[in-house]
């Protein structure tokens, strides 16, 4: 990995031109999702990181070339950040090179033999999780596939890949499923997704950018 050459200068000039905090120890996802569990009401993420959908409350997407338009100020429940956070247990994150529910495998690929991951993918993760109305449900169908994938090793697999993508963290709190409230359920009122913790807080969409 080679950092982009411009890397420092760049960083030295959003310091000097614009408010800053500077975090040791952790990474600005976890600090983003640290302060906002703190008042969510009042505070907004504005990023393009999608691992910051498992954070609750409100957020903020910029526009970033012509495949990615804005997204407006919108809110995100605490039901549908943790389903998020469950979906991405289930189907891992390349980018950050996390397995979740799979494991690398030698597979003939363009002729060749090399190592890709098998396990279970996009359309499959939608699919098992289609039908949870409540924590307890997501957890019981993540935990059931860890089992099938990794037998005896279920456990301590799921809670690495949990702490591979659990935005909050600090290097002397790591997460624990103790963390989870897992009898929040979503609410279906006409067939539409009602936060499960009551309803969004009114007039705050020009809260706090962080």
């Amino acid at each position: 990995f080679i950092r982009p050459y411009h890397y420092t200068t760049v960083g030295d000039y959003i310091c000097s031109n614009h408010p800053t905090v500077i975090v040791d120890g952790m990474e600005a996802d976890d600090w983003m999702g640290i302060e906002q569990r703190k008042d969510i009401d009042n505070s907004i993420i504005a990023s393009r990181d999608k691992d910051l959908k498992t954070v609750s409350g409100w957020h903020y997407r910029w526009a970033c070339g012509e495949n990615q338009p804005e997204v407006l100020p919108h809110w995100i429940s605490e039901f549908e950040s943790k389903h998020f956070f469950f979906h991405q247990m289930l189907i891992g994150d390349s980018t950050d090179n996390i397995c979740g529910c799979g494991r690398r495998r030698e597979v003939m690929w363009g002729g060749k033999l090399c190592m890709r991951r098998k396990g279970i993918g996009e359309k499959a993760a939608i699919s098992l999780l289609s039908n949870c109305r409540s924590i307890q449900d997501l957890y019981d169908v993540v935990s059931q596939c860890y089992q099938n994938e990794f037998g005896d090793t279920w456990e301590d697999a799921m809670l690495e890949n949990a702490r591979l993508l659990f935005i909050g963290q600090t290097p002397d709190n790591l997460f624990d499923w103790d963390w989870i409230d897992y009898t929040l359920e979503k609410e279906i009122i006409n067939d539409e997704v009602i936060c499960g913790t009551g309803t969004e807080p009114e007039n705050n969409s020009s809260g706090e950018s962080r």
